[in-house]
């Protein structure tokens, strides 16, 4: 009778494993960089925020002035101190958003122009995927 209680441990474990070798090569393994998450921008994103992403996508730098930024968040009225710390904080925001759902830090930063010390323009960082952005922000 101990030999039966061997024996079937013996084959419930060789089925188990052989159960489990077919189905880990059968699932395809998916990296997790190429992972694009189905997202709908709305549900994150405000409408200023879709219509920044929507022209830093557009363009052909993928960047925004500063005066085109102060166009989107309504705020080109205001001293330049005033202007500076406005945007400052907005893209504080939009970057926290970002950080959140993308996982990217720093997802839009300041570049200083060479031509004017006072234009500054705001860019898209390297580590976004572009076709995964203009599926979420232009579709």
């Amino acid at each position: 009778m101990a030999d039966f209680g061997i024996i079937l441990v013996f084959i419930i474990g060789i089925t188990l494993g052989l159960l489990y070798q077919f189905f880990y090569l059968k699932i395809p393994k998916i990296k997790t960089d190429k992972l694009i998450p189905t997202i709908n921008a709305q549900q994150y994103f405000n409408e200023i925020e879709i219509s920044i992403f929507s022209k830093i996508l557009t363009s052909p730098d993928k960047s925004i002035s500063s005066q085109e930024l102060n166009l989107f968040i309504n705020q080109e009225n205001y001293p330049v101190a005033e202007l500076n710390r406005l945007r400052r904080n907005f893209l504080k925001d939009l970057n926290l958003k970002i950080q959140i759902v993308f996982g990217i830090s720093n997802g839009i930063w300041q570049v200083d122009s060479s031509d004017d010390k006072k234009l500054k323009y705001y860019r898209l960082s390297k580590k976004f995927n572009l076709n995964q952005l203009n599926k979420i922000f232009l579709s």
